[in-house]
Order: C-alpha cells, then sequence, then structure tokens
C-alpha cells in the first residue's frame, strides 16, 4: 500500500506503496531485462506479464430499418399483378465500438525490454493509502496524479512487485531499466530519464506530485526486499 509523505516542496505527497508485494496469486512470470536490438513502441515483445484487463467494453449495436411506401397523393396507385409493392429501408449499420476509457483495463502499459505488457486500471488514495490492482500482473494510474491527455505534470503508474520467488508483479524489475529506455501508455511513448531504487517513502522526490512542472510518467513499486522503500522510474515523452 502507499503511506502519505510529506514533502516541503509540495503541499499534497503520494502515499505509497506499504506491503505492495502482497496481491492474488499468479502464474509466474518473468520480467527480467532482455536487450533487444530495437524495442517498437506498442509492439510484440518477448515476454508479457500474465493478467485479465480488470475492465472490459462491450460493443453496442444499433440497428435501424424503416419501410416505406410511395404513393401519389389522393390517388393510390395497385402494382401490376405478379410486382411487388415498392419499399426501402435503411441500411442497419454494423456494430458500433466504444472508445475505451482511461482506466478501464482496455489500456496497457508496455516495457519491452522488460517483457511488460500490463493492464491499466485506476486506484484512488482512500483513508490515506493507495492499492495497487489485487491482479499484480495490472497497474494502476493514481487518480490524484496527472491524467494521459495533460501538458504538464507527472503522472503516475503503481503496480506491484512481487509475492515469493516464482510470482512476478508487472513493476518489479523496473529497477533494471536503464537511461534511454522506452515504455508506451495510452498511446504515448516515453522515455527513462531517471531510475531511483530503494527510495524512503518518506522521503519521495516532489515530482511525485508535480501537476505543474515538465510533462512526466512515473513507475512506482515496492522495493522487493523492503516494505519501508520504494523503487522509482521517471520517465519523459518522446518527441
Amino acid at each position: 500500500m502507499i503511506r502519505p509523505t510529506h514533502l516541503a516542496a509540495a503541499a499534497a505527497a503520494l502515499a505509497l506503496l506499504a506491503g505492495c508485494g502482497g496481491g492474488s496469486e499468479a502464474a509466474p512470470v518473468t520480467h527480467h531485462r532482455t536487450e533487444v536490438a530495437s524495442a517498437t513502441p506498442g509492439g510484440s515483445t518477448s515476454a508479457s506479464a500474465t493478467g485479465t484487463a480488470s475492465g472490459t467494453t462491450t460493443a453496442t449495436r444499433s440497428v435501424s430499418a424503416a419501410a416505406t411506401t410511395s404513393a401519389t397523393a389522393g390517388t393510390a396507385s395497385a402494382p401490376a399483378a405478379g410486382t411487388p409493392a415498392s419499399t426501402s429501408s435503411a441500411p442497419a449499420t454494423g456494430a458500433s465500438k466504444p472508445r475505451p476509457t482511461p482506466d478501464d483495463g482496455s489500456r496497457t502499459l508496455q516495457i519491452p525490454v522488460l517483457g511488460v505488457r500490463a493492464p491499466v486500471t485506476s486506484c484512488a488514495t482512500e483513508g490515506g493509502e493507495v492499492t495497487p490492482p489485487g491482479d499484480i500482473a495490472a497497474v494502476c494510474r493514481w487518480s490524484g496524479s496527472q491524467p494521459y491527455a495533460a501538458t504538464a505534470g507527472t503522472t503516475i503508474i503503481v503496480g506491484h512487485s512481487t509475492r515469493s520467488a516464482d510470482t512476478a508483479g508487472a513493476l518489479e524489475y523496473i529497477r533494471e531499466l536503464r537511461v534511454g529506455d522506452t515504455a508506451t501508455v495510452a498511446g504515448q511513448t516515453w522515455r527513462v530519464a531517471e531510475v531511483l531504487p530503494g527510495v524512503d517513502k518518506h522521503q519521495l522526490p516532489a515530482w511525485i506530485v508535480d501537476h505543474a512542472g515538465p510533462r512526466q510518467l512515473g513507475l512506482v513499486t515496492c522495493e522487493t526486499s523492503s516494505r519501508t522503500r520504494n523503487d522509482l522510474v521517471r520517465l519523459v515523452p518522446v518527441g
């Protein structure tokens, strides 16, 4: 879970991941860093986090049909023998696919070099704490951070690290990222600018809660060996 912190540079602070190693059991997942010659944002990767998006969308179908008959005002005209009456109908529309909402699980966080492909849901602060998804293969956008479409400030994505040696959370290996590695989410590509392993939960950097500074993406998880420290990765937009 995420505990509140008090930063001199911020009036409010993100409460981060005390006990985030917990969560539901999942099949073994490997996210160790894999060197690749070229990582294509949004493309397929060598491995992926297992898990099912917590939110689903259902396409709705709208079919309209209207039959009209032609007639001359005041005069009824019978069709010739053997000829069906003239009718017309509007073509049925195909299934309309709804646009995904930002945090319903239809979006994914992809980190090619780690083989991560994790559905993104939403998590809010409740009772001073933020709890990552129960499915450790998923992540969530902290609702107190900036939305994906923001032009300034930081968007924070939170995830579990691990429960045991054979159960890896989606963000367990983010400490293995290097400056220049990329990640994609919500159609945006980000480049790693800084990797901060083992940061004390009560000394988090001010950019975690920044809403007005440079546009950034933050990845946050527990350090696997400690519930009092977080592994942080700061990314900046590509392009």
